[in-house]
């Protein structure tokens, strides 16, 4: 997998085995040779080096997280935070970050998704810390609405 910025528009291009990731009129999504991956299965990366330990009793299966992409990150240009804001204080916690494996394809996913969302999918919170968060992060299904 590599990553370049097209020359032409100066668009981010993550050039992996699946294809390109992001688009542009260079770099166009339907000339990718195989298609994308949209859905990422993974523990939170550096969980205890942020402030997970402080909310995980409030964490649940189920429970949406927001992804802001960290490009001023000094270990990984493409980092990816995983934040969870609670409903009574609306402020948002840092639990990690996607691990640096799935960081470029992820980074580039959030540029190009319409709806994209991060999901609990396992939480064990006597596990070790960067075992205890499990999420998926994928396209979220819009539901359709009855005629």
């Amino acid at each position: 997998m590599s990553s370049f910025i097209c020359e032409s528009c100066g668009k981010h291009i993550i050039d992996t085995d699946q294809g390109y990731i992001s688009e542009c009129e260079h770099y166009p999504l339907n000339k990718r040779s195989k298609p994308m991956s949209n859905k990422w299965e993974f523990f939170i990366a550096g969980v205890q080096f942020h402030q997970a330990k402080t909310v995980i009793n409030e964490l649940e299966e189920g429970t949406e997280l927001e992804l802001i992409p960290d490009p001023e990150n000094k270990y990984d240009p493409n980092a990816v935070e995983i934040l969870y804001c609670s409903i009574e204080s609306n402020v948002p916690t840092m639990l990690g970050f996607v691990p640096k494996k799935f960081s470029p394809e992820v980074a580039a996913f959030l540029e190009i998704a319409e709806s994209p969302i991060c999901v609990i999918t396992a939480l064990d919170p006597k596990a070790k810390p960067w075992e205890q968060i499990k999420v998926v992060i994928k396209e979220a299904e819009i539901e359709e609405e009855a005629a």
